[in-house]
């Protein structure tokens, strides 16, 4: 729960409720929690932690000026997914950075449609995998709003003197804060299959999402499912073609490293980075220069 800001009593209402977090925490299979908890401890793994509130540099300048440089972090995290939006790895990938950090209020939106728009929380369908992944994540903060509704958010922000950042997943990943911003727009998922039992495509979508391009190269099952597209089947043309995410048999992920963003085999399946966004981008900078 939100400890700084005081939402106003018809925004409460738009919380969603304990009873939605353990039911879709209970309803997501017992070996794809394991893929997230896998995939949050991964996360702590590689970029590790940043648990100072500020920090200054002093750098001495050929005018004989120091320029120092103060670092604050931010106090509040707000992402927001668009409708439908259901990838708990690229959801993990945004909210573990700034818990790192140390980010002491982070909140999730979840958009409705706007067909949607004057229905209850109770009665509007956000994805299990999303409160699933947010529920072992340890963020207890989730509105269910309409853009209109959310549109109100920053204000509220700026009225209880919260300085935070903005994420969108609208389309791949957008962070704005203070003066920097960092986006990736990539939802391309490349899988070499061996054989038709390398990966589970029925788990490569839940954690990716339904929205990301998932390319299945080698030997995949067949028939395919509807919306996943086929690659070639030559190792070669695998190898060289620029990937975001890349998942492939542990012994072939040396051949493939150069050409992907993030290369995975299936014992670290679910995991997703976004280009950039690690605990420091959650820290400001104000520079002061003194003669």
């Amino acid at each position: 729960m939100l400890d700084d800001v005081m939402l106003p009593e018809w925004m409460q209402e738009r919380l969603v409720s304990d009873e939605a977090f353990a039911d879709a925490y209970h309803e997501t299979m017992p070996h794809r929690r394991a893929l997230l908890k896998a995939t949050i401890a991964r996360l702590h793994a590689l970029l590790g932690e940043r648990r100072i509130t500020s920090r200054s540099t002093a750098t001495a300048l050929d005018t004989g000026m120091r320029a120092i440089t103060w670092e604050l972090r931010l106090d509040t995290l707000v992402v927001t997914l668009p409708p439908g939006f259901s990838s708990p790895s690229r959801l993990l990938a945004t909210i573990v950075p700034a818990q790192l950090a140390g980010v002491r209020e982070i909140l999730v939106v979840c958009l409705r449609p706007e067909s949607d728009a004057d229905q209850s929380t109770e009665e509007t369908a956000i994805s299990p995998a999303i409160l699933a992944a947010l529920e072992l994540a340890g963020v207890e903060t989730c509105l269910d709003l309409s853009l209109q509704e959310f549109r109100t958010l920053p204000a509220l922000l700026e009225e209880s003197g919260q300085w935070g950042s903005f994420i969108t997943l609208e389309t791949g990943c957008t962070f704005i804060a203070d003066f920097m911003s960092i986006s990736a727009d990539s939802l391309e998922v490349h899988c070499w299959f061996d054989d038709a039992e390398s990966f589970s495509l029925d788990d490569l979508r839940w954690l990716y999402g339904d929205d990301a391009a998932l390319i299945c190269w080698g030997s995949p099952p067949d028939p395919l499912p509807e919306g996943v597209q086929r690659g070639p089947e030559e190792y070669e043309a695998f190898q060289e073609v620029d990937k975001f995410l890349a998942l492939a048999p542990e012994d072939r992920l040396k051949e493939i490293s150069t050409s992907a963003h993030l290369a995975c085999s299936a014992e670290a399946l679910g995991l997703w980075l976004w280009p950039g966004l690690t605990p420091d981008a959650f820290f400001a900078a104000r520079r002061i220069v003194i003669g």
